[in-house]
Order: structure tokens, then C-alpha cells, then sequence
């Protein structure tokens, strides 16, 4: 059987999902838009509870299916401090997802419509899935491009909802595309792998003058885990706890003629670029310490000028608490830029440095958190951006 991502508690009304899941990048929200989001989400959350944990059944006996109805609402209070004196202080509503989620067992379907009512509305997840005997699924639509692990274990359920620097700058925008995939594992969660084929058109980049892209976007992942499971995320808590883990990740991503990122970095941001990314990651888990670790490899080919290669990597501890359902946790994410650019301005270019720390507690079978964490990002010779968040979860 595929193994069960991120499981939540039968009173929260949410369905299982299969096979690899989804993260999201920040994203800013008015205050008027986070108030509206806040009300429509509110208002279908007493629809959901009112209609029985949200859940309809297809057909008489409800043997022929099923439709579930879910959220997530996180709402945030942000402050942004610069060293060289700018601040900023403001409240967003982070996320504010609604979701429906369905399944006809009868004809082996499986299907997601996952919205963003937060701010301009717009559609995250919206796929079917054909299963391919107990293991394997064959799904079309947008989804998530599951390539590295901080794409495949789901954002929402990290220690930190933010991804580093180092992976933001190894995805498409927004982590989400249009295609085509196989998906699966066998051994129990032991093993798990994808290979999908999308159009690279990102259909979530915030760029609303990006130049259309011509060629299409390749991902593959494969992980496995000698001692335990591949695990769903990288929180100590969020799901059941495995007395001892190891596992190991490698992906990959290619593009053709691909515009999804500004690949000579300012220069030219309307030049396409053939370009090439690699990534091997390892998890541990040990009683009530987690780490996890990452390094990123791409290779960009623009079609005017030079090419360059990035590099990054990222690690994560997190330990639980004696206190119940509570862990802290640091992580250190490095971007390198250019590494083998030879222009005089290569060296202004140079990269990204984080340290992150934080903690968590869950509520409620885990369904709702609450964080409180900051976060220290310097860029090249630019002034360090100290963050302060605190924010809560709610899932119904």
C-alpha cells in the first residue's frame, strides 16, 4: 500500500493523502484579504463540522466513494528588523487554504482541489490520481514537483515553515507545476520514488511579467530508508514518532528554453536558459532528536552570455521536549551563487547565509501549532535581516 502522508487525527476531518505532498513559499497577504480569507475559511469550517467531520459519501452505502472538505488557516504576526536601521512590523494571514479532497475506490481515482483564499484567490492542487495496483499511482494535473526532500515531506508539518535559502533557490516558484507522473514506494515507506514531466510554465510564480517558457521541466526523486521509514516531514512530533530512522534521498530537475527563474541574475531576466539541478539529502532520527541535511548542485546554460553553477546546502536539528508535544529546533541553510563566474561583478553577486531557531508546540492531536521562531539571513555584502515570528496553525 502507498504509505500514508502526514496522518491527522479523525477528529480533525481530513482524508489521507497519497504519495508525495506539498509545501508552499511565503507569501504576503493585506489585511483586508487576510480578514475575508479568515471569514470564508471560518464559514466553511462550521459547514464541515455540521456535515460530520466533512466528510460525503458517494452512493448508498458509501461504498462507491467519498468526498472530504478541510483547511488550514495561519494566521502570523512578522517582524523584520535590518542592520542598517529599516524595520517593519505587520500581521498576515500567511495561509489560508480550502480543500476537497475525494476518492472513487470502484474505479481506482483518487482526486485534490486545494485553493488560497488568503489575498487574490488562486488554485494550488488540482489533480487526479489512477492507482496502479496497492503501490503506485499515475497522477496528472498541477501538484507539487516532488524533487527535494523539503518539497516532499510538506511544508506546513516542517519545524519551520519557511524553507532555507538554499532550497527556495532550488525549486520553481511556488514548488507547483502542470503535468504528468508516476508516484509510489513499496517495502512499507522503506522505499519511495516519482518521475514527472511538466510544461514549466509555473503556474504560481508571483512574476506577473515573466516571459512565457517554451520548453518543458523533468523531475525525479528516489529515497530510501535502511533503519525505519522515509519519513513525511522533518518535525520530531507531527506525526507518531519512530524510535530509530535513517534514510537517504537523491533528486533530480532539468529544463529546456526555461524562464521559471531569473537564471543570469538581472542581466537579462528574458533570456531563457537550459539548465540542469541535483540534490542528496539524508534524515536521522533518533528518540527525540531529528536532523536532516541537503545539498544542492544546478547547472544553468543561458542562451545568451556564460554559464555559471550554483550551489547550497542546509541542516536541521530539532529535539523534542520532556514537556509533552513540544520541540525546539535550529537550522543553517548557505547559498553560493556563481561559483565559477569570472565577471567582475561576481563576487557582489555571491550568496545567501540563514540561521534559523525556533520552537513549537502542538495542540490537539497535533492538529493546530503554535511557533515562535527567528530567523538571520545575510546576503553578500548586504546588511543581515533579523525576523521574528510568531504564528498559529489551525487545520479543521
Amino acid at each position: 500500500m502507498m504509505r500514508e502522508k502526514n496522518p491527522r487525527p479523525a477528529c480533525a476531518g481530513w482524508p489521507a493523502t497519497t504519495g508525495f505532498s506539498s509545501s508552499e513559499l511565503p507569501r504576503r497577504t493585506r489585511p483586508a484579504a487576510m480578514v475575508s480569507g479568515a471569514v470564508a475559511s471560518a464559514v466553511l469550517a462550521c459547514g464541515v463540522t455540521t456535515a460530520g467531520a466533512g466528510e460525503i459519501p458517494l452512493g448508498s452505502d458509501g461504498d462507491a466513494g467519498s468526498l472530504s472538505f478541510g483547511g488550514l488557516l495561519q494566521p502570523r504576526l512578522e517582524y523584520d528588523r535590518r542592520d542598517d536601521g529599516d524595520h517593519r512590523a505587520e500581521a498576515t494571514l500567511r495561509r489560508a487554504w480550502l480543500d476537497i479532497r475525494g476518492e472513487l475506490p470502484g474505479y481506482g481515482l483518487t482526486f485534490r482541489m486545494q485553493t488560497d483564499v488568503g489575498g487574490s484567490a488562486s488554485v494550488r492542487d488540482l489533480w487526479l490520481q489512477y492507482a496502479l495496483g496497492d503501490s503506485w499511482g499515475l497522477r496528472m494535473g498541477q501538484y507539487t514537483a516532488p524533487f527535494a526532500l523539503s518539497r516532499s515531506v510538506g511544508g506546513p508539518n516542517r519545524t519551520f515553515t519557511e524553507i532555507g535559502v538554499a532550497a527556495n533557490n532550488f525549486q520553481i516558484p511556488q514548488g507547483r507545476d502542470t503535468g504528468l507522473g508516476l508516484l509510489g514506494g513499496v517495502g512499507d515507506g522503506r522505499w519511495e520514488a516519482s518521475i514527472n514531466v511538466f510544461d514549466g510554465r509555473g503556474r504560481l510564480d508571483s512574476r506577473g511579467d515573466r516571459p512565457s517558457t517554451d520548453g518543458g521541466l523533468v523531475t525525479a526523486r528516489a529515497a530510501y530508508a535502511p533503519v525505519g521509514a522515509v519519513p513525511s516531514h522533518t518535525s520530531t512530533l507531527g506525526n507518531t514518532r519512530q524510535p530509530a530512522a535513517l534514510s537517504f534521498g537523491v533528486g533530480g530537475m532539468a529544463a529546456a528554453d526555461n524562464h521559471l527563474r531569473d537564471w543570469t541574475l538581472g542581466d537579462n531576466d528574458d533570456v531563457p536558459a537550459d539548465w540542469a539541478t541535483g540534490t542528496v539529502d539524508v534524515a536521522a532520527s533518533l528518540g527525540p532528536v531529528t536532523g536532516t541535511a541537503a545539498a544542492f548542485q544546478r547547472r544553468v546554460s543561458p542562451d545568451e552570455g556564460s554559464g555559471y553553477d550554483d550551489q547550497g546546502w542546509e541542516a536541521e536539528l530539532a529535539v523534542a521536549l520532556p514537556v509533552v508535544d513540544q520541540e525546539v529546533a535550529l537550522r543553517r541553510s548557505v547559498l553560493r551563487r556563481d561559483v565559477n563566474d569570472d565577471r567582475p561583478d561576481a563576487s557582489e553577486r555571491g550568496g545567501q547565509r540563514e540561521w534559523s531557531a525556533g520552537w513549537t508546540a502542538f495542540h490537539d492531536g497535533h492538529a493546530w501549532k503554535t511557533q515562535v521562531f527567528a530567523v538571520r539571513t545575510r546576503g553578500g555584502d548586504q546588511p543581515s535581516d533579523w525576523q521574528a515570528h510568531v504564528q498559529h496553525q489551525l487545520r479543521f
